[in-house]
Formats: C-alpha cells, structure tokens, sequence
C-alpha cells in the first residue's frame, strides 16, 4: 500500500493491482514510467510527459476492456470511481501528442478530460483507433473538422465526440466517459 493513493483515497485492491506499474522517487513522488519519459504526481505538481510513448497497466493479452487517458494518475482517478474486472483490463495514457500502441481487440473507453482540449482528444483517438485521419482546429470558438473528404463545423461549446458523431453520420467503436461535475477523473477525486 502506498500512503499517497491510499491519502487520495484509491481502494487497496487497486493498489494491489497497480504496485508493478508505478514506482516512487526519493520524495515520495509517484512516478509512472512512458519509455523514455516519466509522468510525475507530487503533492503541489502533475507533470505528464509531452511525447515519448505512453504508460501501460494491465495484462494486453487478457484484456476484454481498455481504457485510453490522458495521464496515469487519470487512468487512477477513473478506475477509483467505476467497478471492473481488473484481470481483464488494460490501462493506457498517452502524451499529449497521441500515439497509440497496437491495441488488443477488446471495448474501448475514452477518458480525457471534460472539457474542449479532452473533446478533441476524444476524437483525435477515436479516428486513430478506426484509422481514419481528421484534422481539428479551433478559431473562434468554432471547431472546423476534416474528416473523409469532407469539412464540418461545430460550436465549441457543443463540440464532443458524440456530437460530431450526429452531424457525420460516422459511428466510432468506442465510449468516452466524463465525469458530469468536474473537469476529469482527477479533479474529482481531489475535491471528494
């Protein structure tokens, strides 16, 4: 058991279950390895590695569920606040730059953050994993899509995945999952 998850309040069971993905550093920071970078979560600072691979828990080849984040310390946050079989799933945060791994055939769950930069998040993944190229951007508070061949536009403030999902006609195989009060998993669990 690691005192800082157990002060954020993660469950012993998923501690039990994270303690070969993670390690602590000399300050008792927890550090959670991306290949050639680190994600690092101390007591005043997150810092999540810009690019450089991703960060994986889980068994890939019995994985039935995996669940895509933002950082480690979300994947944490979301697995804390939802009940599944942890023998069966795998856990993948990503830099900010996404780049998948190849994945096992199995759901996929989107968990960015509940706000525009996680909207096109989402959908930036969800294209990867259906291997459709987009290309998002943002002016004016209205985000211009790409997407086969054709030009879309939302309202920033109504862009998600599941809007843009309506206005194409285009059905991605995944879920996201968003927290309904606070901007991510995270913030959640810190304001619990």
């Amino acid at each position: 058991m690691n005192a800082f998850l157990t002060r954020l309040g993660i469950r012993p069971e998923i501690q039990d279950w994270l303690a070969p993905y993670y390690h602590t550093d000399d300050m008792g920071n927890l550090c959670f390895p991306y290949g050639n970078d680190t994600e690092i979560y101390g007591m005043a600072f997150h810092r999540v590695p810009l690019k450089g691979g991703c960060w994986k828990a889980g068994a890939e080849n019995l994985a039935d569920q995996t669940v895509l984040c933002s950082s480690a310390m979300e994947a944490i946050a979301w697995l804390n606040c939802h009940t599944v079989n942890l023998d069966q799933l795998l856990l993948i945060a990503t830099c900010s730059k996404i780049s998948l791994p190849s994945l096992p055939a199995s759901k996929k769950v989107l968990v960015f953050g509940n706000d525009l930069l996680g909207n096109v998040c989402d959908l930036k993944a969800a294209s990867i994993l259906a291997g459709q190229p987009v290309r998002i951007s943002v002016e004016q508070n209205t985000v211009y899509i790409t997407f086969r061949h054709r030009r879309f536009s939302l309202p920033a403030e109504t862009f998600s995945l599941n809007a843009f999902q309506r206005i194409s006609g285009y059905r991605f195989p995944v879920k996201t999952s968003k927290p309904r009060q606070h901007s991510s998993w995270l913030n959640q669990l810190l304001n619990i």
